[in-house]
C-alpha cells in the first residue's frame, strides 16, 4: 500500500498537514495554505497550519482499509 497517497512520511514519521480554523476544528491543509474556505469565505484570524503525527499500526486489508491508531499517541506539531 502506499501510503504517502493520505499521509506525509518523513524522517520516520507518518503524519497529515491539516488547517486548524478554531480550536479543535480540522479542515485540509489547502484551505490554510490559501487564507480561505472551499467556499471562498475567509478563514477566521489565528487560524494554523499544524501536522498530526501518527503512531500505531496501519493495516490494510483486501477491498477495504482499515486504519487501526491508538489516540492517545496522537500528536500536534504547529507549523504556522
Amino acid at each position: 500500500m502506499n501510503w504517502s497517497l493520505f499521509f506525509e512520511i518523513g524522517d520516520g514519521q507518518i503524519y497529515e498537514s491539516l488547517t486548524e480554523d478554531v480550536s479543535g476544528h480540522y479542515i485540509s491543509w489547502k484551505c490554510g495554505n490559501y487564507g480561505y474556505y472551499e467556499d471562498g469565505t475567509p478563514l477566521p484570524k489565528g487560524y494554523r497550519i499544524v501536522h498530526r503525527y501518527l503512531k500505531g499500526v496501519l493495516l490494510s486489508l483486501p477491498k477495504h482499509l482499515y486504519i487501526m491508531i491508538s489516540t492517545e499517541h496522537m500528536m500536534l506539531d504547529i507549523v504556522k
